[in-house]
């Protein structure tokens, strides 16, 4: 009843949270004697959808680019225009980048699925890019 009445209101994410907070609660509770059984222990977690269908709009996008700090928005235009994951980002070495022919070559190790995969550049990232690589091969 519980998680029925709680899901009219909030995503079921949020309901598992809660329901794992009381489920430690009660196993806090036996440890300490105060209680004998957890109520909550049979009480599996709703299965959750997390899934993201929606971008912004390239409106949008220029829109927020003016209100992130300088050291994201690299992150974020590369986000933005290739779908890289924020970890593939931060991960990316000059090795694994190829200015001349537009990619970046990210290997097991660098990806969520630990598929080997060929991002290309469009012209506003691979400009960047070669900025940022400018800018480091002057700065040593």
């Amino acid at each position: 009843k519980y998680r029925h009445d709680r899901l009219q209101k909030v995503s079921a994410s949020t309901v598992n949270k809660e329901v794992a907070t009381l489920k430690r609660m009660f196993n806090l509770a036996i440890r300490e004697d105060f209680t004998a059984k957890n109520p909550c222990w049979k009480v599996e977690s709703i299965p959750e959808n997390n899934e993201r269908n929606r971008i912004l709009s390239p409106p949008e996008f220029k829109k927020l680019l003016p209100h992130l700090p300088a050291h994201i928005k690299v992150v974020v235009v590369t986000a933005y225009h290739t779908g890289m994951r924020f970890g593939e980002i931060v991960g990316l070495t000059w090795d694994k980048v190829d200015l001349e022919q537009g990619y970046v070559e990210l290997e097991p190790a660098d990806t969520k699925t630990k598929e080997p995969r060929r991002v290309y550049l469009n012209k506003i990232v691979g400009g960047l890019y070669f900025g940022q690589y400018y800018i480091q091969d002057l700065i040593g």
